[in-house]
C-alpha cells in the first residue's frame, strides 16, 4: 500500500481516470512526451460498445500469464497441499483453469457482447506453458 501512494504520489498534477493513464503516467512518461501511442490495457478501454480484439496485445500477454500462473499454483495446491495424486492433480489443474477462462469470456459477453476466441487461445498457451514450466518432469 505504501508503494501504490508512493506512486500517486510521484504522478503528474490532475487525478488520473483509469489505470492506463496511470501506468502511462508512472512508466511512459518519455514515450508521452514524443507523442508515441501507448497500448490500452484491455481491449475494452477505448469503446466499450466497439471493442477490439486483435491477436497481439497487453490483453493478451495478461490472459497468457494469468492462465501459466493459474496452472502451477493450481497444480501445486490440489498435488502437494491437498496430497491428490498426479492424474487427478493434472486433470483438475488444467479444467479448473479452463473453465475459469470460459468463465471470463462469458462475463466479457455479457459485459461488452464480444466472445473471444483468441483470448482463450492465449489462455490455452498459457495452461500449455504452465504445465511445461511447473508440472512436466523432464527427468523420465
Amino acid at each position: 500500500m505504501t508503494i501504490g501512494l508512493f506512486i500517486l504520489f510521484l504522478l503528474p498534477s490532475g487525478t488520473p481516470e483509469t489505470i492506463d493513464t496511470i501506468v502511462a503516467q508512472t512508466l511512459y512518461q518519455p514515450l508521452m512526451e514524443e507523442n508515441i501511442i501507448i497500448e490500452k490495457l484491455d481491449d475494452f478501454d477505448s469503446d466499450p460498445k466497439n471493442p477490439t480484439d486483435d491477436w497481439y496485445g497487453v490483453d493478451k500477454f495478461w490472459h497468457f500469464s494469468v492462465a501459466f500462473a493459474l496452472t502451477g499454483s493450481s497444480y501445486h495446491l490440489i498435488h502437494n497441499r491437498l496430497n491428490s495424486p498426479d492424474p487427478e492433480a493434472l486433470i483438475m489443474s488444467l479444467s479448473t483453469v479452463f473453465i475459469f477462462s470460459v468463465l471470463k469470456e462469458f462475463w466479457d459477453l455479457a459485459r461488452y457482447n464480444l466472445f473471444s476466441y483468441k483470448d482463450l487461445f492465449y489462455d490455452t498457451l498459457g495452461m500449455g506453458a504452465g504445465y511445461l514450466v511447473f508440472i512436466h518432469d523432464w527427468d523420465s
